[in-house]
């Protein structure tokens, strides 16, 4: 959870940067509204997952490709035919080969000529769905889950892994 509301922050930060970003972002909501294209079946998806006895481990895993694209598109930098990848919470760069996540169209990352529409159409899918699980996705909750998780993790012996007592 903690993964999808971070994304979901700074998606609407890189998007507060970006020309052309509110047009993006109406076409988006127009195109979700009209139930076409690949952010309804994501969106369909969940819907499935939470009429089935409100299971919303499904519903997040219908999220898992949107949300690999958004962060690709945020971090991700395509230099001569292979991805180079920015670390954000370590200052080191590590290569991999580059694959498309999108059938398509090949991937590009943050140098995709379509950044800020597909960006907007990741981030409506996104809140939509977070909406249809009742989250809240503002930075009050990130603190709040970040705190929780600290807490379980100090009172946690890494040694054994065990509670401690």
């Amino acid at each position: 959870m903690y993964y999808l509301i971070n994304t979901i922050l700074e998606v609407n930060t890189a998007l507060n940067t970006m020309e052309g970003a509110e047009q993006a972002t109406q076409a988006a909501h127009a195109q979700l509204k009209a139930n076409k294209g690949p952010g309804a079946q994501v969106l369909n998806e969940c819907r499935a997952a939470l009429a089935d006895d409100l299971n919303t481990p499904a519903a997040i895993a219908a999220m898992s490709a949107t949300l690999r694209e958004l962060n690709d598109l945020l971090y991700t930098r395509k230099v001569c035919g292979i991805e180079v990848k920015h670390c954000r919470h370590a200052n080191h760069v590590y290569t991999v080969y580059s694959k498309s996540l999108c059938k398509t169209q090949p991937f590009q990352g943050r140098k995709a000529a379509d950044r800020a529409q597909r960006l907007a159409l990741g981030l409506a899918v996104i809140q939509q769905a977070v909406d249809m699980l009742g989250v809240v996705a503002d930075q009050h909750t990130l603190d709040d889950l970040r705190s929780k998780a600290l807490a379980r993790y100090e009172g946690f012996d890494n040694e054994n892994r065990v509670p401690y007592m």
